[in-house]
């Protein structure tokens, strides 16, 4: 499930989830904070726990209104693990669905290959791999068995893999933070495939979108229902493996409605 905070424009709130937290400024028109935030101290929103990606009620009410999301800043989040305290990590995963899949020189082929990056913020802000893994089977806590990655977030035992360092080595990959997903709610009714992005944004997979840039989409249905998410380190112009470097991420957001 995931949450949904009802904010107006001016609100500031912190939304934390499993794979980014999003520090949201609701934008300059701001007329009164939304009953979840009305008295918070420093109009900063409670702590919301969520699984993937956050959703945020706009409070709009007019339709036909374009909403410029804007990205003031990214950063990316250590490791809450105490024995790696202050570390940074990202991951990318060579996809059945990628083109990396039966393209990989050395056999057993077709295969998927896992590689866990550190990332490092310093003066000149890189990812360098420090091992990699080839997919096993893994049965999630459901007792569901996973012979593919096939589902974001299955856990993997680490007995059942052997990690192969010296990957990459020497090689330092510059950093793009941005986020994979911005978008608003669809006009459709029923299911929408969440992966091709369309008129309403969603999975737009850009590089650019990163601090100092702004994306400016319609609002289809009442309250727009914003969500980000899918946070990037580093990625081309696209995701030819399956995945960019995927990385927790805190992001600040300024959000304004342009009203016709």
């Amino acid at each position: 499930m995931l949450g949904v905070l009802r904010a107006a424009f001016g609100d500031v709130a912190v939304l934390a989830t499993k794979e980014l937290a999003l520090v949201l400024d609701l934008g300059e028109q701001a007329h009164r904070a939304g009953p979840d935030l009305g008295g918070v101290a420093e109009r900063v929103a409670r702590l919301i726990a969520v699984e993937v990606g956050a959703l945020v009620d706009v409070a709009q009410e007019q339709l036909a209104a374009i909403l410029e999301v804007r990205i003031l800043d990214m950063v990316p989040r250590p490791s809450r693990n105490p024995d790696l305290q202050g570390r940074i990590f990202g991951s990318s995963v060579a996809a059945w669905w990628g083109y990396h899949y039966d393209e990989f020189l050395s056999e057993p082929k077709p295969r998927e290959a896992v590689t866990i990056y550190e990332i490092f913020t310093g003066e000149q802000p890189h990812a360098q791999a420090l091992y990699s893994y080839r997919w096993q089977p893994q049965t999630d806590p459901s007792g569901v068995l996973h012979q593919t990655y096939d589902y974001p977030g299955v856990p993997v035992a680490a007995e059942t893999i052997r990690r192969r360092h010296g990957v990459l080595d020497g090689v330092r990959i510059p950093l793009r933070p941005h986020f994979g997903v911005i978008g608003v709610a669809p006009r459709e009714p029923g299911l929408v495939d969440s992966v091709p992005p369309a008129y309403f944004g969603g999975n737009l997979d850009n590089w650019r979108l990163g601090k100092g840039a702004a994306v400016y989409l319609p609002v289809s249905v009442p309250e727009a229902l914003l969500s980000v998410g899918d946070p990037h380190a580093a990625q081309g112009d696209g995701e030819l493996s399956g995945t960019a470097i995927e990385c927790s991420m805190t992001g600040t957001f300024r959000v304004v409605l342009h009203k016709k």
